[in-house]
């Protein structure tokens, strides 16, 4: 149980630095075609999410995958993600 929490809880930060980044990206705090290793790890960073984020987008409305400019999908990954985490561990 506590290596399932433990992947767990790595891809919960996996996500968390996604959204992050792209709050950055999207308030232009950071330059991704200036910053090579910035955008190294965000091709890396989708290649992980990407998958997760079509299957659960399925399921949520369009209306409500966007809110006030906020992606709600990535963060109701990372809400889930944590919680399963931790009471896996």
């Amino acid at each position: 149980m506590f290596l399932v929490g433990f992947i767990l809880t790595i891809y919960a930060l996996v996500v968390l630095f996604d959204i992050i980044a792209n709050l950055l990206l999207a308030h232009k705090v950071v330059d991704a075609e200036k910053n090579e290793n910035f955008k190294k790890a965000m091709e890396f960073t989708g290649k992980l999410t990407k998958p997760v984020y079509g299957k659960v987008s399925e399921f949520i409305p369009e209306e409500y995958r966007v809110i006030s400019g906020i992606e709600t999908v990535p963060l109701l990954i990372f809400i889930v993600l944590s919680v399963l985490g931790q009471l896996m561990m």
